[in-house]
């Protein structure tokens, strides 16, 4: 029995499933002002967390710039895009690979790297290895400039050349 003047407990809240949205084969294209592809994240399987608004992905693919002369493929075994979508951070095997025109790869790996989705910098201090043509290096931390073609290797690196 209630008094008129009592309020009514608030009706139960609804249970969170945890999620904001789910997707399978989820494709992002993101453009620049004249509409022209800057990049392309897909995934196998993307959700948003309700935590904090951050987008999880599984087996991540990122084409960067598919109009430039040097194309960037990264992929990864998962990611994590933070809110805003500037940033986007790769885990697990982790491969990142150019082709430059002569046919000449550069291949980079390591366990996690962050790429600015602005600036088209990818960093990591984790270790990495580089496989080019006529070498392979190994060094603790990495920073690509993507949009330059540059690497930069941080600390501790080793080296092997094989001549022609």
């Amino acid at each position: 029995m209630r008094w008129l003047n009592e309020q009514a407990p608030p009706p139960p809240s609804a249970p969170r499933i945890g999620a904001g949205y789910y997707l399978r084969d989820a494709e992002l294209l993101a453009t620049d002002d004249q509409g022209r592809p800057r990049y392309r994240v897909s995934a196998a399987f993307a959700s948003q967390r309700l935590e904090d608004g951050a987008v999880e992905l599984d087996e991540v693919g990122l084409l960067y710039a598919p109009t430039s002369e040097l194309p960037w493929r990264l992929t990864a075994t998962a990611g994590r895009m933070p809110p805003g979508g500037k940033l986007l951070q790769l885990l697990g095997e982790v491969v990142a690979t150019a082709q430059d025109r002569g046919g000449v790869a550069t291949t980079i790996r390591s366990d996690y790297l962050e790429v600015d989705t602005e600036t088209y910098v990818a960093f990591t201090e984790r270790p990495v290895e580089v496989v080019f043509d006529g070498g392979q290096l190994a060094a603790t931390g990495l920073r690509a400039y993507l949009r330059e073609g540059r690497l930069q290797l941080l600390s501790d690196v080793h080296g092997q050349f094989i001549p022609d």
